[in-house]
């Protein structure tokens, strides 16, 4: 392995997290527009605020990116940890192709909801916007599955052989167990439980 590639790779996980919060601020997602919004009113706030909108969308796009290579860097610790059957390490890659895959198509509905914003049917720019969303906060089997999987890894490797803290284990369970919330937005389109809520 070589080190510097590896710490790149490790460091894109700052760099996505930057870049992802940068892109989220341009968006306008401070409060989130949420799913109780008329469909009139989500379309004229998308055209007033195109520009800084699509350019947060666009940097959301770019990090999302940037989790192939910085989970890689994490996965490849746990492989060391695994010696016959690397099933652990197997299921976080391929669930980590899968969230990658996710994560990059999320902000390409949300940047298509602005792309003829008032131009076309409020309903279809709702629709599109609540796409992104559901894709956001719905599709997170891949992502917990991801995870978990690294969770596992830390967690079951005995101690003389432990590369992470074992508290870096319990707190991707934990993780897990948190972001499953965002499934119950389906059920919800006012309070906590809504997309724009406090609990998803």
């Amino acid at each position: 392995m070589t080190p510097v590639a590896h710490r790149i790779c490790l460091w894109m996980g700052h760099v996505l997290t930057f870049i992802y919060l940068v892109g989220w601020l341009c968006a306008g997602f401070l409060p989130i527009p949420g799913p109780d919004w008329p469909a009139e009113k989500l379309a004229t706030w998308l055209f007033e605020h195109k520009t800084l909108y699509q350019f947060g969308c666009l940097l959301m796009l770019v990090a999302g990116g940037l989790l192939a290579p910085w989970g890689a860097a994490l996965a490849i610790w746990t492989r060391k940890t695994e010696v016959r059957f690397p099933v652990l390490y197997v299921a976080q890659i391929t669930s980590l192709a899968a969230s990658t895959a996710l994560f990059v198509i999320i902000p390409i509905f949300w940047a298509l909801a602005s792309f003829r914003a008032t131009e076309i049917s409020v309903e279809i720019t709702q629709m599109l916007y609540d796409a992104g969303w559901f894709l956001f906060l719905w599709v997170g089997p891949p992502f917990y599955i991801w995870v978990a999987t690294l969770g596992l890894g830390i967690v079951l490797n005995p101690p003389e052989h432990q590369l992470y803290p074992r508290w870096i284990g319990y707190y991707c369970l934990a993780s897990v167990l948190c972001w499953s919330m965002g499934l119950m937005m389906v059920f919800f389109r006012f309070g906590p439980t809504s997309y724009s809520g406090m609990l998803p």
